[in-house]
């Protein structure tokens, strides 16, 4: 065969590896295109996870972090403190009692008053009072047993009747005021038993069912968070192999080289076949010589390219590893995000995990406020029936003070008594000192009780008065506490807003990242096409080979001799051709008599 027609077979072959270097690249550069983007991707699902994980982390290592993050915890936490230190902020059982213990009880010293004693102080009156209808029935028998002498007497024993008569009435008044303060004493007590119920429940058992709740709420969260913690791990796993990508494709530019200077290669046999063609006279010797370079050359090809062909088949196969480890991956990522976000977030309108968590806690919430508002209404309504009180107690004082005023009048009659008694030689009689000891009695006692009820106003008053400033201030507070709800419920369904809203699509990043590693891995079923196309070239090279080593052979036959040493040509002058080193160390196999430095394999990693 000619040389021309050598030319032609090589400039094919170049062809075919042009074509060999551009389909390696558009399949290399289009997955090396899509790996940033991926790992953004990976990076994106990450933090979208860790975005989730701050809503339930129960510390503040973030708080350093500078980010304003609504902490689910966090907000949980702080609405038990605030509604503990609010309960701490009121007044507590113990002390409200300690307060109205006069309105309670009697007292057990001197120095303490209640509202029994007021009774105790009627019934006081009350024996005086009988005294003096004693009297003044005795004052009417007396003066009928004195006849003509006694009907001044009998005026007065009359006197002293209607005396008793109006000093009983006041008292029937005084009494009914003092039932009436006992009636009220007793709804007060009824109505205080039913504001230290609900308070006792606000300030102890509803803390204790507070903390309960909330315990239980922070486990829930917490196998939440832990969950969430797995699948991060997970997502960060993913990103391994695209770092592992990223290193292994970029063996694509030594491939390409290789390729390129396998090209010079043959570019240069049909250089020289060229100028061989083109000279006149060529001498046998010049045409082995041409002969000898090009069998040597296309051996040496041969070789390059047999060694590209492994690195490059080794090359795909370390590129579809980490691929298909990525794809199945994701495939199960893809599957527990969805699981994940079906169970947590739900469907809207659906319940979900998150929402019964939620749940727990207003459920709660809503209890409390509700038990707030009637504590608040119970109070309020308390404060209401102490003008009864004040009404009452001002009453009997009033009928007391008339009852001293009028004992001033029994005297009167206990003096006039005596003058009469004495005008008619009676005034040693024993009625005269009856009437003088009941008088004595009567006033001192009633004086003595006008004082005591005066005294036990001034305390019962005073002592609701302070009871009214606990009410007030419980009021208050329990006004606070209902801001707290409200502000608590606020938050909270502003939180799990965000946590479903974020839950549910929580998915579909990695089912996009599923379908890009999908994609490239698509793109390697131009394997069997690259690896066609290297077996095509190889066994066209070989085909060549052929051709110049029977050429070759006839010239040695030609010439009569069984060897040729090429006088022109050396393939040292191809060696800056090769720039990687196992070109060179191919290149060293073909060079028995010399030393070609062939570098290391490390350098290999300079040229990208």
């Amino acid at each position: 065969m000619s040389i021309e027609a050598n030319n032609q077979k090589i400039e094919e072959v170049s062809s075919d590896i042009e074509q060999l270097i551009a389909t390696t690249e558009d399949l290399y550069g289009a997955i090396f295109d899509q790996l940033p983007s991926l790992e953004s991707e990976i990076d994106l699902t990450a933090r979208e996870v860790e975005i989730l994980l701050d809503f339930f982390i129960h510390h503040n290592e973030r708080e350093s972090s500078g980010e304003s993050v609504q902490q689910l915890s966090r907000i949980l936490k702080q609405v038990e403190a605030e509604v503990r230190q609010t309960t701490a902020n009121m007044v507590d059982e113990q002390q409200i009692r300690k307060i109205i213990e006069s309105f309670l009880r009697k007292g057990d010293s001197e120095d303490e008053i209640s509202v029994e004693d007021v009774m105790e102080v009627i019934y006081k009156v009350k024996e005086r009072i009988t005294d003096i209808e004693l009297i003044s029935m005795n004052a009417i028998i007396f003066s009928g047993k004195l006849g003509e002498e006694g009907k001044a007497f009998g005026v007065i024993s009359d006197n002293i009747m209607s005396f008793s008569n109006k000093v009983d009435s006041q008292y029937r008044s005084m009494e009914e005021h003092a039932l009436g303060l006992g009636s009220w004493n007793q709804k007060f007590t009824d109505s205080l038993d039913v504001i230290l119920k609900y308070h006792n429940r606000l300030t102890t058992e509803q803390i204790h069912e507070f903390v309960g709740i909330f315990d239980s709420v922070f486990s829930s969260l917490e196998t939440v968070r832990k969950v969430l913690g797995e699948l991060n791990s997970t997502v960060y796993l993913a990103v391994e192999p695209v770092q592992e990508l990223m290193v292994k494709i970029q063996v694509q530019d030594i491939l390409r080289q290789g390729l390129e200077n396998v090209q010079k290669c043959l570019l240069t046999v049909v250089d020289n076949n060229q100028k061989f063609c083109l000279e006149d006279k060529c001498t046998p010797e010049q045409r082995m010589d041409i002969l000898s370079f090009n069998r040597a050359l296309i051996q040496l090809v041969i070789d390059l390219l047999m060694s590209i062909k492994e690195r490059l088949l080794e090359s795909l196969e370390e590129i579809e590893q980490p691929i298909n480890l990525m794809k199945h991956q994701l495939s199960g990522l893809v599957e527990d995000e969805s699981a994940l976000a079906e169970y947590f977030g739900g469907k809207e309108f659906d319940t979900n995990a998150i929402k019964e968590i939620f749940q727990k806690v207003n459920s709660f919430l809503d209890t409390f406020d509700t038990e707030l508002t009637e504590l608040e209404q119970q109070m309020t309504e308390f404060t209401s029936i102490n003008d009864s009180f004040y009404g009452q107690i001002n009453e009997i004082e009033k009928r007391i003070r008339k009852i001293k005023s009028s004992v001033g009048h029994l005297q009167k009659l206990n003096i006039l008594s005596r003058i009469e008694l004495s005008r008619i030689n009676l005034q040693g009689t024993a009625f005269v000192s009856q009437i003088q000891s009941i008088s004595d009695q009567v006033i001192k006692e009633v004086d003595k009780n006008e004082q005591y009820v005066t005294q036990l106003k001034g305390r019962l008053q005073n002592d609701l008065r302070q009871f009214q400033l606990v009410l007030g201030n419980n009021i208050a507070r329990i006004v606070e506490m209902k801001q707290v709800v409200i502000s608590a419920k606020d938050k909270l369904s502003m939180i799990e807003g965000l946590i479903i809203d974020a839950i549910r699509p929580i998915g579909a990043t990695s089912i996009q990242l599923y379908k890009e590693i999908v994609s490239i891995g698509d793109k390697l079923t131009v394997k069997s096409d690259i690896y066609q196309m290297v077996e095509s070239i190889e066994a066209r090279l070989f085909d060549i080979y052929g051709l110049i080593e029977d050429e070759y052979r006839q010239g040695l036959d030609d010439l009569g001799l069984e060897t040729w040493e090429n006088k022109s040509h050396d393939l040292e002058e191809i060696l800056q051709h090769f720039t990687t080193h196992s070109e060179r160390v191919v290149a060293q196999l073909h060079m028995n008599d010399k030393q070609v430095d062939i570098g290391s394999e490390d350098g290999e990693l300079t040229l990208f």
